[in-house]
């Protein structure tokens, strides 16, 4: 399988350095910049204060899902010298999608995805894709829309669990 994506953060969560991905555009930048929901962010930023402060790699797995792909990934975070982290995204499985999107033509609709699940977030909850797509009308038009990704709340339930081990390990 052999993808593996990484980033290099530093104490301030800045992209100093990545591999496997283009850093014209990221190196600089912080690493939260490419979340537009705050509970992932708020998540993220306590698992990386236990990281670095107790000198240990958290590990979890999320699903990344790309036009052609549904995806599953690990993330190890892990501590280095000076507060930085080294962000290692490893593809554990990657299986054809039973439908092909052409994510060529996109809209400005952007929609919240959990970053574990897939699920959609839908007026004020959040759903399963089949129910997010028949709901959202995807297909009725000739663009998809953007999507950024947060978390439901099974899966920061989940998350937390894994925070709290950590924390108390």
């Amino acid at each position: 399988m052999d993808e593996i994506i990484e980033f290099y953060l530093d104490a301030a969560n800045r992209i100093i350095n990545a591999k496997n991905v283009d850093l014209s555009n990221i190196k600089g930048k912080g690493y939260f910049e490419f979340s537009n929901d705050e509970m992932l962010k708020k998540l993220l930023s306590k698992i990386f204060q236990i990281v670095r402060t107790k000198k240990i790699t958290f590990t979890t797995t999320y699903r990344c899902d790309d036009d052609k792909y549904n995806r599953i990934f690990k993330l190890e975070i892990e501590p280095l010298i000076d507060g930085m982290l080294r962000l290692r995204h490893v593809l554990v499985s990657k299986t054809p999608r039973p439908t092909l999107l052409d994510f060529s033509r996109r809209s400005d609709l952007v929609y919240r995805m959990c970053a574990w699940c897939d699920k959609i977030f839908y007026v004020d909850r959040y759903i399963e894709l089949d129910e997010a797509v028949n709901n959202l009308k995807l297909f009725e038009h000739n663009y998809l829309p953007m999507f950024t990704h947060g978390i439901c709340s099974d899966c920061h339930k989940k998350l937390m669990d894994e925070i709290e081990e950590l924390a108390n390990s």
